[in-house]
């Protein structure tokens, strides 16, 4: 399936992408949470590969979650990997900006959450189309 981007960075929100987003947010939280010390012997390791390894961190989930969308046909220009603190702790996200809502993927919940309503301290996200962070 394919889904219609609007604008340069929006995907057209329809039942069947937060069916989607839903049920990729599930699957991959399935995965074992292993920090990348104890799966990679080094102190901050990025893969979209976390079902290779059958485990990861925060960055991990976000990176798996992001391919399988993509994979899926989410155009990847609405797709954010997005820092933020939570509880003081250092956090990565997916944030998917629709026409309704930015979603929040995340490895701390298995439902897909609306950006606006969670108490998390918004630092960067990396803009899909320019490879480059930018400050929130």
């Amino acid at each position: 399936m394919s889904y219609q981007l609007i604008n340069n960075d929006t995907v057209q929100e329809t039942s069947e992408l937060l069916a989607l987003l839903r049920q990729v947010n599930r699957e991959v939280n399935q995965f074992n949470y292993v920090t990348d010390i104890n799966n990679h012997d080094s102190e901050d390791y990025w893969t979209a590969r976390i079902a290779t390894f059958n485990s990861g961190d925060c960055d991990d989930y976000t990176l798996g979650k992001r391919k399988r969308l993509i994979d899926a046909g989410v155009p990847y220009q609405c797709l954010f990997p997005t820092i933020c603190r939570v509880n003081g702790d250092g956090h990565l996200v997916l944030a998917v900006r629709t026409t309704g809502n930015d979603w929040i993927l995340d490895n701390l919940s298995n439902n897909i959450l609306e950006a606006g309503e969670l108490d998390y301290d918004w630092i960067s996200r990396l803009d899909p189309s320019t490879g480059n962070w930018l400050r929130i």
